[in-house]
């Protein structure tokens, strides 16, 4: 594709009018619903700006953006999962009187390597303060209950309050109030 335009075209051009040249000599292909030189010219109109405004001179890689839009497209509308999906309609409801903290936490029990975090939200819905965080040697209760704690004490750290607690690991919520 690089080809179709002279290098020179590209560094010395004072405006972009090699952009609409390039992507007009190539056509589409199966891969690609646009003109398959739209993500490369993509990628080198990032790169020439890059290099003028931080007064660089990076050659570009045009293979870079080519691979993000290969992974885009493969997964735009025509991909088809090998499994049939299962939908699920969820939807945050605000809190009645102040602010809510929805909270999450996985691990995998093989390498026992968990992640979590969390979000507090005022009851307009607008994102106060969020969090997240990795842990090692843990397990699914551990990660969630680590969680829970972490938003907690951000809570307490901002003076965050009235404060609402939305979580879905009912082992957590069951030791929470016994």
């Amino acid at each position: 594709m690089l080809h179709l335009l002279n290098a020179q075209d590209l560094t010395n051009a004072p405006s972009m009018d090699w952009i609409p040249k390039l992507i007009k000599q190539s056509g589409q292909t199966p891969i690609f619903p646009v003109p398959s030189a739209t993500p490369v010219c993509f990628g080198l109109w990032i790169n020439r700006n890059n290099n003028h405004f931080n007064h660089t001179n990076k050659y570009p890689y045009y293979m870079q953006p080519m691979q993000r839009a290969i992974e885009f497209y493969s997964l735009g509308p025509n991909y088809k999962p090998s499994r049939i999906p299962i939908s699920i309609d969820l939807s945050w409801s605000p809190p009645t009187n102040g602010f809510k903290l929805n909270t999450d936490g996985a691990c995998s029990q093989t390498t026992q390597k968990g992640g979590f975090g969390g979000v507090i939200r005022d009851s307009a819905g607008s994102w106060i303060i969020g969090f997240i965080g990795s842990v090692q040697n843990t397990s699914p209760l551990a990660t969630e209950m680590l969680a829970l704690f972490h938003c907690l004490r951000i809570a307490q750290l901002h003076n965050i309050q009235p404060l609402e607690i939305e979580m879905d690991a009912q082992a957590v919520v069951h030791r929470s109030t016994l």
